[in-house]
């Protein structure tokens, strides 16, 4: 696993390999070789912002038949002192869209989704109800494993201080799925969206702020560096608001905070800019126990906390690099002081390349910089 890798292992040289498995969807079990696929012309692309978080396009040498089952690879790094490491980068649902026959030959491009699909596909026959007083993330990880998908969950204190309905997908507001459930769900609870690991198992994972995380891996210029130099900075300033609106709607009552910036001293201020721009955010489900006027104070105070995040202009880096063990999602430290980037940023995407050595990442990361 990439974790079991020590970190300095990752700046020594090494050989690149590697491999595909089939799954059996029902016992979670690698039943054979897939000795057809190839990693020549293979990509996998991840993306934090989509719901089913990850996809690949897999270059086969002939057709390809994985029945149910799923496909599973390993990159297989080896160094030249024996050390060996299989780390799994994905396990997907296959299908296989295109095929090409010359009548001596035949290719195929395996096109694969990851294994949040399978919650998407799928819906509730009735409205599902939660009780007060549930858990919202222990109820989303029933969801998941009731689909056949493995699941692991942070804990969690969060309780419903009133019921809960999902709807139909024919319906509901959200879509009707039981993807759409689950990241609900975990919404209420302070969670990120649900995420897969390399080996398709679903992540339900509390939500940190970027700026609260330590970086899990840095990017130095020097002699031993694993990126390209040519890279891509930039800072956006278009969807910095002024203006948050936090609703908080329960079956007795609707709370509206509001925070305004109307500071002449801020740049980014109503007055300093001589409009609003406002960003609205809504919500099902208070805190158990909070209502009345601590409920307003509540919905006061995220606005005034959301106010803080939407005031962060965004710096994005765009950059290439060989494998590293991060994720969308965690953050990496660049040191690039040549061409005079440096800071944490939070990795938002990457588009990994199976074809030549070291599985060639490009990556676009993100900070905040916070009010200015």
């Amino acid at each position: 696993m990439a974790d079991e890798v020590p970190a300095s292992r990752w700046a020594m040289r090494y050989t690149t390999a590697y491999r595909f498995m089939l799954v059996d969807r029902s016992t979670g079990l690698e039943t054979a070789e897939l000795r057809t696929l190839r990693a020549e012309g293979s990509t996998i692309a991840r993306n934090q912002d989509t719901q089913i978080k990850e996809s690949a396009s897999i270059a086969c040498a002939g057709g390809f038949d994985a029945g149910t089952g799923l496909v599973r690879c390993y990159f297989c790094p080896r160094w030249a002192d024996g050390y060996e490491a299989d780390v799994p980068v994905g396990t997907w649902l296959p299908n296989v869209p295109s095929r090409e026959v010359d009548g001596l030959s035949e290719s195929s491009t395996v096109s694969c989704s990851g294994r949040l699909q399978e919650l998407s596909d799928d819906a509730f026959e009735s409205p599902l109800t939660i009780a007060a007083g549930e858990s919202p993330v222990e109820v989303a990880a029933d969801i998941v494993r009731s689909c056949g998908l493995g699941c692991e969950a942070d804990e969690s204190d969060y309780r419903l201080s009133a019921p809960w309905t999902f709807g139909l997908a024919t319906d509901s507001e959200d879509g009707g799925s039981k993807l759409d459930a689950v990241n609900a769900l975990l919404s209420i609870a302070g969670f990120a969206s649900a995420t897969t690991d390399g080996m398709g198992a679903v992540q339900l994972r509390r939500y940190v702020e970027p700026s609260a995380k330590s970086p899990s891996w840095s990017f130095a210029e020097g002699p031993t560096a694993r990126f390209e130099r040519s890279m891509t900075d930039e800072r956006d300033t278009s969807k910095v608001a002024n203006v948050v609106v936090a609703v908080y709607s329960t079956q007795e009552a609707e709370y509206v905070g509001v925070a305004v910036d109307d500071d002449p001293l801020s740049p980014w201020s109503t007055v300093a800019r001589g409009r609003r721009i406002v960003a609205s955010y809504s919500y099902s489900d208070l805190p158990e126990g909070v209502d009345g006027d601590e409920a307003q104070r509540y919905a006061d105070a995220k606005a005034a906390q959301l106010l803080e995040t939407e005031q962060a202009p965004v710096r994005r880096v765009r950059f290439s690099h060989v494998y590293a063990p991060v994720s969308p999602g965690d953050v990496v430290r660049m040191d690039f002081p040549s061409g005079s980037v440096s800071g944490s940023f939070a990795v938002r995407t990457q588009d990994m390349e199976l074809s030549g050595g070291g599985l060639r990442t490009t990556c676009e990361a993100r900070s905040f910089e916070g009010r200015r």
